[in-house]
């Protein structure tokens, strides 16, 4: 059990396991994504975001944190179409690691969609929202924003209409994106 939990933390063997568990799920008829309400509630009211630029600051610079409390290392994204270190050998160290495809925020909700480089060239969902009053004063130097949902899988949607119908329902067989815990660099 520990030896999968360590493999599952490389970013390949991480792509593999959720390809193949989205592939089981939509031969199965299964629906795979499960956001929480506050993100699907939200949707309606999100504007699509196609530059890194236009993203809320705390999450251009990645000051948020996953469901185990810690945020990514190295966080930077490219805009859409811009160069990232998209394979395994890196080539220009300051380029990187992610690429954005969309975004689409609101004032208390923002969804990033990106690729992730490496050996397994991954494209990831990730929600957050904005950790409120309440939750803020119980740690003082929380960051803003917190992961609320993350899915993995390949091809990378084409914009924020593809994955509204996704999430409605609608083009799974189209698309293996499967729910997954957002831990630290996993996202």
């Amino acid at each position: 059990m520990e030896n999968d939990e360590a493999m599952l933390k490389h970013p390949f063997l991480r792509s593999i396991v959720a390809i193949a568990a989205a592939t089981q799920l939509i031969a199965a008829g299964a629906p795979a994504l499960h956001p929480p309400s506050t993100v699907t509630n939200a949707i309606p009211h999100l504007r699509e975001i196609r530059s890194v630029a236009a993203l809320p600051r705390d999450i251009r610079i990645g000051s948020f944190v996953g469901s185990d409390g810690k945020g990514p290392s190295n966080w930077a994204l490219a805009d859409p179409g811009a160069p990232f270190s998209s394979g395994d050998a890196i080539y220009d160290p300051n380029l990187p690691r992610r690429q954005l495809v969309f975004a689409a925020c609101d004032d208390s909700v923002c969804i990033v969609h990106y690729r992730l480089g490496g050996s397994g060239e991954s494209d990831n969902i990730l929600a957050l929202e904005r950790v409120t009053g309440d939750q803020k004063s119980m740690v003082p130097c929380s960051p803003s924003w917190a992961v609320t949902w993350f899915a993995s899988g390949h091809p990378p949607l084409p914009n924020f209409a593809a994955l509204r119908a996704l999430l409605q329902g609608n083009g799974a067989k189209s698309y293996g994106y499967i729910d997954t815990e957002s831990r630290g660099d996993l996202f």
